[in-house]
């Protein structure tokens, strides 16, 4: 008997006309409202922290082929016949032969040579600092890079 007794309950619950009040209707919408915003910002704000370490990350590479190129250089040439090399495919920045520019896959480039302070026999080699600059479209730093070559004279 117990059981007709539970069963019957179970069907008076499910079969219960009533229906919903414009209350709960309006509860449960604002709920899932809200539920759905702030996913919503969490899904905005993950597309927008990949774009930029995408950008990042593009940058950083283009900076790390340049150097290997410069580090190259610094191996197999001497100072000079690398700013020579370089000159063929950078332009100079403000007039001056130890800071380069060039566009690389949508960034600006930019090579500074500079003097090294530290103490090196400067009769049969030459030691300089080396800074690669990689700005985007709108001339916000991306990556940079900066290390010491040495040539020999």
């Amino acid at each position: 008997m117990k059981i007709k007794s539970h069963k019957s309950k179970i069907f008076l619950l499910f079969s219960n006309q009533k229906g919903l009040t414009l209350v709960e209707l309006l509860a449960s919408i604002v709920i899932l409202s809200i539920i759905i915003v702030t996913f919503t910002t969490f899904f905005i704000q993950s597309a927008k922290t990949t774009s930029m370490s995408s950008d990042i990350t593009d940058a950083t590479y283009v900076a790390q082929t340049e150097m290997e190129e410069i580090y190259h250089l610094s191996t197999t040439t001497t100072y000079d016949d690398t700013i020579q090399q370089l000159n063929q495919k950078y332009e100079q920045c403000a007039n001056d032969v130890t800071n380069l520019c060039t566009t690389i896959d949508g960034y600006h480039v930019q090579v500074t040579f500079y003097d090294s302070a530290d103490v090196i026999d400067t009769a049969t080699t030459l030691l300089k600092n080396v800074l690669i600059q990689v700005h985007n479209s709108s001339n916000k730093l991306e990556a940079q890079m900066e290390t010491k070559l040495l040539w020999d004279k």
